[in-house]
Formats: structure tokens, sequence, C-alpha cells
């Protein structure tokens, strides 16, 4: 018993640690996609423990496939612990030769399997689901296994020797299910936390030195230009000042919430630190650049802000607007354009648009559809670079 019992638990330690991988990326939202993946992988498992299973008679055997339907309950709900139970079911016609009492349990088994999955999704905690879900398993089990073996002398010994198996299996299990659990929610958070504002919940300064490089690379082998917008908020020291900290920490986050209805899906808007915003336009000329830069700036002078006193203000935006080149750019290079045209759009008065133009579109603008350069010319809001 115990050497069988030692095989189950490392055999499902082993799978268990695999499978975790699965919600490694976002343990909070799984889709159906993976609850059905995990549904067959712990099928497979539940198979894999009946192959070593503690043989009871020619056609009766003892092992963990419960607790194994549980973990899939558990982690993938309904959908999962069906498409597990359905697995074992099937493979246990494969294994034994098919009869009346086979069938039998094979349904049975399935059942158990949707009554597990019914408790997953009751609204009580994972710990009552779990105590819920191997007390009535095994319960269901045992009667089935009862009615196998009640013709030999010992049957209440071998009862009781798996319901010992059962809940120490279930314990243990539990304990690494707890532990798989809380190992993928702390790489989620860090990873998270590496990768994205806490305020504002957008990208941060470090995914956009990534991004960028990476998509300014794929541009140059498609030879699409890449749009640059650097914003800034005007005076929001002033607002602090003004109205405290916690009112600019509520207009910074709504301004995300702005930033990201204005652009498209594909496009990437972050927050660089304090005040500070970039906006990253895939396939974007200088024009169209140009216009979505000032329907953003509109749009947030036009924006009333309630702040946490419910006082209600409104904001402006400085712009600096560039456009990456298909030949010789870096993205050191279209950084320091799009800060240089944000320099020049504060130092004009704020709230307004300005842009950088490379040398080369320079030289040759209508290589680079610029239209709106003598469109916005006479307003003296772009500014030439080197």
């Amino acid at each position: 018993m115990l050497k069988d019992l030692f095989v189950h638990l490392c055999i499902m330690i082993a799978f268990l640690f695999v499978g975790g991988s699965i919600f490694k990326n976002n343990p909070y939202e799984i889709s159906l996609i993976n609850k059905m993946i995990f549904g067959v992988f712990t099928g497979i498992l539940g198979s894999l423990l009946m192959i070593f299973s503690i043989q009871v008679e020619s056609e009766t055997i003892i092992d963990l496939r419960h607790i194994v339907m549980i973990v899939s309950a558990i982690f993938g709900g309904f959908v999962s612990s069906i498409i597990t139970s359905t697995l074992i079911a099937i493979s246990r016609l494969l294994f034994l030769d098919i009869n009346t009492e086979v069938i039998i349990v094979s349904i049975a088994i399935i059942f158990v399997g949707a009554i597990i999955g019914f408790i997953s999704s009751l609204k009580i905690s994972k710990s009552k689901q779990w105590i819920f879900m191997v007390v009535i398993s095994t319960f269901i089990f045992s009667i089935i296994l009862y009615f196998r073996i009640r013709h030999l002398d010992y049957f209440n010994i071998i009862l009781f020797n798996y319901w010992g198996l059962s809940i120490f299996g279930g314990i243990i299990t539990y304990i690494l299910v707890n532990y798989i659990s809380r190992s993928n929610y702390l790489n989620y958070e860090y990873k998270k936390q590496a990768t994205v504002d806490f305020l504002t919940g957008l990208k941060n300064t470090r995914q956009f030195d990534l991004i960028l490089s990476n998509l300014m690379a794929d541009a140059k082998i498609q030879r699409k230009n890449i749009g640059l917008l650097y914003i800034d908020i005007d005076y929001f020291k002033q607002i602090n000042d003004s109205y405290g900290h916690q009112a600019g920490d509520s207009i910074l986050h709504e301004v995300g919430s702005i930033l990201i209805a204005s652009i498209r899906e594909h496009d990437n808007v972050f927050r660089n630190g304090g005040e500070e915003f970039s906006v990253i336009l895939l396939d974007m000329n200088l024009e169209k650049s140009i216009e979505i830069a000032e329907n953003i700036r509109t749009k947030i002078e036009k924006h009333p802000f309630l702040l946490p006193n419910n006082l209600t203000i409104h904001i402006t935006f400085s712009i600096g607007v560039t456009t990456s080149q298909a030949v010789g750019d870096t993205p050191q290079n279209i950084v320091k354009r799009a800060d240089d045209a944000l320099y020049s759009a504060k130092s004009k008065g704020r709230n307004q648009v300005c842009w950088s133009l490379a040398k080369e579109e320079r030289d040759h603008p209508n290589r680079y559809n610029l239209s709106a350069k003598d469109r916005y010319k006479k307003h003296k809001k772009f500014i030439t670079t080197r």
C-alpha cells in the first residue's frame, strides 16, 4: 500500500508541476481553451494512475483518480472536470474487459466529475470546496467499492485503507496545489510590476524601451514608419500643489484611460514617469500622427476631470510628434526628436502639438507625405533636427 501510494504521489507531483505552467502567465483569467487543455492533461494523468493502481481483484482497482478530478475542477471548473472524468471513464473501458459493472463504474466516474465540477462553482472558499469534493467523491467510490468487494472477509480493511489513502493523498495534493497556485500568482505579480505602471495600468518605461526597439526593427524589415508621441500634462505640479497628490493620481489614471480610448487596439500607450506619457503608432506617417496627436490634445482640453473632492478641473497637453525612418534611424534618434518636439511645444506656450522632422524628411518632404507640414507651418509648430 505504501509503495503504491508513493508511486501515485510521485506521478501526481510531476504532472501537476508541469500542468501548473499552463496557468503561469495569468492565473486570474483562464480561457476556455486552457480549461479544455487542462482537462485533457489531467485526464491523461488520471488514466496513468489507473495503470499504477492497487489491484484488489481481477476487475477491482484502487487509485487516486478522483483527486486528479478534484484538481481539474479547482483549476478549470466544470468544463475541465467533465473532460477529465470522461477521459478517465473511457480509459477504464479500454483497460478492462467491458461488462455491466465496468460500464456502471465508468458512468459513476463521469457523474462524480459533474458533482465535483458543480461544487467548484459554489461561492465558498477553495479549502471548503476541496473538503466537500474529497469527502463526496470518496464516499461515492466507497459505495461502488463496497458492492464489488463485500464478499471478501477483509472488505472493511480495504475500505478503511481506501479512505486513509484518499484523505492522505487529498491533503498532500492540496498542499501541492496551493504551492503551485501561490508560485504562479507571485510570478504573475512580479512580472506585472516589472512591466506595468501601478497607477495607470499602462505599460511602463522599461516596456517602452523594449517595445520601441522591437517595433522599429520590424518596421525596417517591412519598410513602414512608426509614429511616436511624447506627451506632457501642462502645469501638473501646480495641480498637485493646489489639490493634493490624490487628485493628481486621479487625473493620471483618467488620462491613461483617455489615451487608450484614443488610439487603435494594436497601438501602444506608456507612462514614462510623473506626468509624462508616450504613444507608439504602428504603420503611421507623420501627417496622420499629427492628426491623432491633435485629436488627443483637443479631447483632453475639453474633458472635465472630477477630483476626489468633487471639484471639476480642466487640463491641457503639450505633445511632441515624430516618425521613424526606414533607413538609418535608431530608437535613440526617434526618442530625441520626439523629446525635442515636446520641448518646443512647451516653450511656445504649451497646449499645442509640435513635431520634429528628421533630416531626410526635411530634404524630401514629398516622399514622406508631409502635407500637414504646410498646413501647420504658419503656426510655427514644427522644428527640424539633424
